[in-house]
């Protein structure tokens, strides 16, 4: 920071920074620091994909692990292992910095307004819009875990040309 401020760079005006210096052999590829101002800093290249990653980071997010409970698609956490990183479909912050940011992220991050998310409750028939559009509708569905005080998110990402969700696999996007 302090070299970009000797160049006359206003660093404190910003909330987010992101850093890109010259290649050092002793230093890891990215690192990220949260809080306010947040810093991310790349080591001697300049990629989009992680540099979206550790904005991520910069926005309060951790890594999206993803959960393996053997035959059942969904089970309690002590029945299932968790696999670091494993979630490779629905966020950058997972192995597959291609895609946006998920409706869990996206809620926190509060771009998603509150009458376009909507706890369901009961059994029901219930209509989404997908969330990688600006139509109006529910974007999102909260459905609370009966083992814990946790959510379930449910969200809608078809494969649109032009948007980052076109680089979902076809199998998670119906």
């Amino acid at each position: 920071k302090d070299l970009a401020r000797a160049d006359g760079v206003a660093v404190d005006a910003y909330k987010r920074l992101v850093f890109i210096h010259p290649f050092v052999n002793a230093c890891g590829s990215a690192a990220s620091i949260d809080g306010n101002p947040s810093e991310a800093t790349l080591n001697g290249f300049i990629n989009g994909s992680i540099m979206y990653h550790e904005l991520g980071h910069n926005l309060e997010l951790g890594h999206a692990h993803a959960l393996d409970c053997g035959s059942k698609a969904i089970d309690r956490y002590q029945n299932c292992t968790v696999q670091y990183y494993g979630d490779g479909y629905t966020t950058p912050m997972g192995f597959n910095t291609s895609v946006h940011h998920n409706a869990v992220a996206k809620t926190h991050f509060g771009w998603i307004p509150a009458e376009q998310i909507q706890e369901v409750t009961q059994s029901g028939t219930y209509t989404l819009t997908p969330l990688n559009t600006q139509n109006s509708g529910v974007k999102v569905f909260k459905i609370r875990k009966a083992d814990t005080q946790e959510y379930y998110f449910l969200e809608y990402r078809p494969l649109l040309p032009g948007t980052f969700d076109q680089y979902l696999q076809a199998g998670v996007t119906q």
